[in-house]
């Protein structure tokens, strides 16, 4: 290959340090891409693929986007997954030599500040991941909003739980290969070692200039210190700014929120539906009548974070009530709140020096609705919000920066002018002026000359020659004023400049590009000023995104007729007319009614055990029960008439048959995955839901496990425990165990059709009602009537076999150690004899071999008949 141009070997020298990532290098009003980068964005992008030094041994892949509407394009490979280096020119292109470029800023999925790749209703999380042996330390920073978050765990299935919770868009890590068990977030996983020459804990310190970390509450969390610094070097990094908006980092506290892991999250759809992973169909879609960006954000956290403290759920439900019946207060809230542009995210682009004009506008317009919204909540009387009254700030010096310094509407770009507030500046407004009255300047100018010189046809013109002078004829020459330079002689005229005339046009023709330069020196100086209040600011906006949670809460409360739900340290669920309240809207929309239910457990009924058809209710009877008890830590008002619900430490489900392929488990290993999560993490304060259990294998297995698990769940660790099931051998362990009782939904049959009544009754029953769902469902009719009769066949052979077990066996529920030990000895000899028969061949045996046979099958059968007696 030929040697390289300068341009060229600049790139490629960039591009060694930059490996991993698109570079966007700017040449004059472009952004071209070369080689790999060109092939891989052109497809990406559908750009047209070109060559520089085509036909030479050094051709090389092109393509580019205009600088002026690079955003969109960049934001499209971001969406993609893909890291953008953004290099540009930082000297002047005039100057003689290469331009010297560098990479100013690379943007990622989990560092973008653009509103249109991030879902500004939910937080942007940039994680790190540290491991050490069976110990972990995460740590979760959104860049756009300032929240930064780290913890200790010391079991995998709990980090998982939290990078569920988490979403998060960007993974860094030391070694990738370290994580193979998070297979699915293996494309977001970016290996970034902390260098060996940065010390974690100097560099946060260093960062929110502190002498130590003791002030977090984090001082005492190696690893995730660790996994912190990690995330905040790669943002120092990628970002190259100081980062102002990031001002502290927080503990991530178990102790203080239920902890939710991942089946429940979304079995209970508490974020997106199980049917598209969309919103639609999903808890938050229902409690979600939030007016700002902030609150949306701050509702999805509350919803994944139940409460555990008493006080504090009672202190939210105080503010929902209050504020449902002093509507006029809600009301006027929601006006002001409508109003609210994202402080949080303008923070974010401030404190990465990434702001325009235009949002410290939107930040000014923000400020000037606090009074509004501090003067509403100072009736309020409720904890909470008096608070939040307090705590509110007016920021009034920050106003007064933005309202002086920052035009009333300006555009989006900063380098063209028209950001700066006229009356802020006395050398731009002189600059204005002249841009904008220059004409009316030298008309006026051009009179002066003529009264003083009584010149009566002297001019002041302009030619892209000589530019500005004053022209008189020649004639007239004598009667210039001596101070008047000369600049040109011709024929009949003379033409002069005046020192006054000579001072406007240098301001004039440069007005404009010094007006640009002058607003831009200007607006980054108002940045400088900004950034002191950026802590409070983001305070702020925290404090104005809960009033927007609780007014959700309340209009929500108020629109679907919920209860205020009241809490005890017992272990009591009491719901009187409870409801799904999802199904229930869902049902709305079609004018339908749901049909509410009743539960009632306690320390002397822990368990109930729920039977009935398919489709007759069942899975959103247990699933209503679980969100009610979880709505009521959010600090919401519940679907119900009345609601008395213990303090719960977590909620656990299990539901359905799925399987995990890419983990190479079954649907039953699922099952019993989830299963012995929670019998191993619930105590006696947990919420269990068991919707089918033991599907997976065959039914004695599937019986036995769930009738064990049962007993385990009663005896041992006395949760309160909701369990659906088809097995209806398990209404009998229910009638045998001493806290549990049985349910089922009522049925309707009549003229051979079945009516979902939807009503739980206290009573367990022995049908599924599968055929005829199957009949609903449309199998074909003689599907259906073969069913039938096979199911007939089937019920006479069970109830024989039955019979025979009731008639030689004691029953399991009353028999001691000793019966059971010698029923299952009994149990492996029947098998045995069993085994035994299989083996034996008949068109093979002699006649003499087969009485052998039947003499030997008939001492085994009389040696366990002996023993039976």
């Amino acid at each position: 290959m030929a040697k390289t141009t300068p341009m060229l070997q600049q790139y490629f020298d960039i591009k060694k340090e930059y490996s991993k990532e698109l570079i966007f290098f700017r040449l004059g009003d472009f952004y071209e891409l070369f080689g790999d980068d060109a092939k891989e964005a052109a497809q990406l992008l559908g750009l047209t693929l070109t060559a520089r030094q085509k036909g030479t041994p050094n051709e090389i892949a092109m393509c580019g986007v205009p600088h002026h509407s690079s955003q969109k394009y960049i934001a499209q490979l971001t969406k993609a997954g893909r890291r953008v280096a953004i290099c540009d020119q930082v000297s002047d292109p005039n100057l003689p030599g290469i331009v010297k470029r560098e990479v100013v800023r690379v943007i990622t999925p989990g560092t973008t500040l653009d509103d249109s790749v991030v879902d500004s209703s939910q937080n942007n999380f940039l994680v790190g991941l540290y491991k050490q042996k069976n110990s972990y330390g995460i740590a979760m920073m959104d860049l756009g909003t300032g929240e930064f978050l780290t913890t200790e765990l010391d079991d995998f299935q709990s980090l998982k739980n939290l990078l569920y919770l988490s979403s998060p868009q960007e993974v860094v890590v030391e070694e990738p290969s370290e994580w193979n068990e998070l297979h699915e977030l293996s494309k977001k996983m970016v290996e970034k070692p902390l260098p060996h020459f940065i010390k974690d804990s100097e560099l946060l310190c260093n960062h929110f200039d502190v002498a130590g970390l003791e002030g977090f509450g984090v001082a005492n969390m190696p690893l995730g210190i660790h996994a912190a610094a990690m995330v905040l070097h790669y943002c120092q990094e990628t970002q190259k700014t100081e980062l102002d908006h990031i001002k502290s980092i927080h503990p991530y506290r178990f102790n203080d929120v239920m902890m939710l892991d991942e089946s429940t999250m979304r079995n209970l759809e508490l974020l997106h539906s199980q049917k598209d992973f969309g919103k639609e169909g999903s808890l938050l879609q229902i409690l979600d009548k939030t007016l700002t960006r902030m609150g949306a954000r701050k509702l999805r956290q509350w919803i994944t974070s139940p409460l555990l403290s008493k006080n504090k759920i009672e202190d939210r439900l105080h503010a929902v009530e209050e504020l449902m019946q002093k509507t006029n207060i809600k009301t006027d809230l929601q006006l002001e709140l409508k109003e609210c542009y994202d402080l949080e995210r303008l923070v974010g682009r401030i404190g990465c020096r990434r702001a325009n004009a235009r949002d410290l506008n939107y930040l000014k317009l923000n400020l000037k609705k606090i009074p509004s919204i501090k003067s509403l909540l100072q009736v309020c009387e409720s904890n909470e919000l008096k608070k939040i009254h307090q705590d509110i700030n007016e920021l009034n010096p920050l106003l007064n920066i933005l309202d002086q310094q920052i035009a009333v509407d300006p555009p989006l770009t900063i380098t063209e002018g028209g950001i700066i507030a006229d009356g802020f500046s006395t050398e731009l407004d002189e600059l204005r002026n002249i841009l904008n009255n220059g004409k009316e300047w030298l008309m006026n100018y051009q009179q002066k000359l003529r009264d003083e010189t009584n010149i009566s046809t002297l001019k002041v013109k302009f030619n892209k020659v000589f530019g500005y002078h004053i022209e008189v004829s020649k004639a007239q020459s004598g009667n210039i004023p001596e101070e008047f330079h000369l600049k040109q002689t011709l024929v009949n005229a003379h033409r002069y400049m005046s020192q006054e005339l000579s001072e406007f046009a240098e301001k004039y023709l440069h007005a404009e590009d010094q007006i640009k330069t002058l607003e831009y020196e200007l607006f980054q100086k108002t940045l400088e000023q900004v950034l002191p209040y950026l802590q409070e600011v983001q305070k702020n906006a925290q404090l104005i995104a809960r009033v927007d949670v609780l007014q959700s809460f309340a209009q929500v409360a108020q629109e679907n007729h919920y209860c205020k739900p009241q809490l005890s340290e017992e272990n009591i669920l009491e719901i009187t007319n409870g409801r799904h309240p999802v199904i229930e809207q869902m049902l709305k929309e079609q004018h339908e009614e749901y049909i509410a239910n009743n539960l009632f457990l306690n320390n002397e009924k822990t368990l109930t055990v729920l039977t009935g058809p398919n489709m007759a209710g069942k899975s959103s009877y247990l699933r209503q029960n679980a969100l009610i008890v979880l709505m009521a830590h959010l600090g919401s008002f519940v679907p119900a008439e009345a609601a008395l619900i213990g303090l719960t430490d977590r909620i656990f489900t299990r539901v359905g048959a799925s399987d995990d392929i890419a983990r190479g488990q079954s649907t039953f290993m699922v099952e019993m995955t989830e299963a012995a999560n929670i019998l191993n993490n619930a105590t006696e304060k947990s919420l269990i839901i068991f919707d089918e259990l033991g599907r997976g294998t065959s039914t004695y297995d599937g019986v036995s496990i769930a009738w064990s698990i049962l007993e385990y769940v009663v005896k041992d660790l006395k949760s309160l425990t909701l369990f659906a099931t088809h097995y209806h051998e398990l209404i009998q362990v229910a009638e045998a165990l001493q806290n549990a009782s049985n349910a089922s939904i009522a049925v309707s049959e009549k003229d051979g059709n079945v009516i979902f009544l939807r009503k739980v009754i206290e009573k367990g029953t022995d049908r599924s009602y599968g055929i005829e769902v199957a009949k609903l469902a449309g199998l074909p009719k003689d599907v259906v009537k073969r069913s039938q009769q096979i199911l007939a066949e089937l019920e006479k052979d069970r109830a024989e076999e039955e019979q025979h077990l009731l008639g030689v066996q004691p029953s399991l529920f009353s028999m001691n150690s000793q019966q059971a030990s010698a029923l299952e000895d009994n149990d492996r000899k029947h098998q045995q004899l069993a085994e035994h028969i299989k083996k034996i061949d008949p068109n093979t045996l002699t006649p003499l071999q087969a009485l052998v046979e039947l003499s030997e099958i008939k001492k085994i059968h009389s040696q366990e008949a002996e023993e039976n007696l």
